[in-house]
């Protein structure tokens, strides 16, 4: 997947983290300035790195892409915005995590839709972020 065709990273949160699988390695850090990260990632792109999948986030809102092989995507990327509120604590469950290297602590919100109808509950939409020190 390439970075400059990416469609939608311009709706992924101005600052806050990133988490990137590439083909040799993973990264995980803060950014400052999502245009200034973008041009990090074609440099890292350029020097041959293949990026597999990224998740960009912060406190409200997470951007994820992830390359795929699938005819229904006929660009080889899936692109998506979540931006619910985890504020509905009916329909959100939290797990919160230790990173492994000490570097804190990430939340995984789950949003649950319940299907009254057939009594079933499902896992329709997720989002990261970090919890703040202090």
């Amino acid at each position: 997947m390439l970075i400059a065709n990416l469609k939608k990273m311009e709706d992924a949160p101005q600052k806050g983290t990133v988490l990137a699988y590439f083909q040799s390695k993973i990264m995980m850090e803060p950014y400052a300035d999502r245009l200034a990260l973008k041009n990090a990632l074609m440099e890292e792109e350029r020097s041959g790195e293949e990026l597999l999948e990224m998740h960009l986030f912060d406190e409200t809102k997470e951007y994820r892409c992830i390359r795929s092989e699938s005819r229904r995507f006929p660009d080889g990327v899936i692109e998506y915005v979540s931006d619910f509120s985890h504020q509905d604590m009916d329909n959100v469950f939290a797990e919160t995590v230790l990173l492994e290297n000490g570097d804190g602590k990430m939340t995984v919100w789950n949003h649950i839709r319940y299907d009254e109808q057939n009594g079933m509950a499902s896992l329709d939409d997720y989002r990261l972020s970090m919890e703040k020190e202090g």
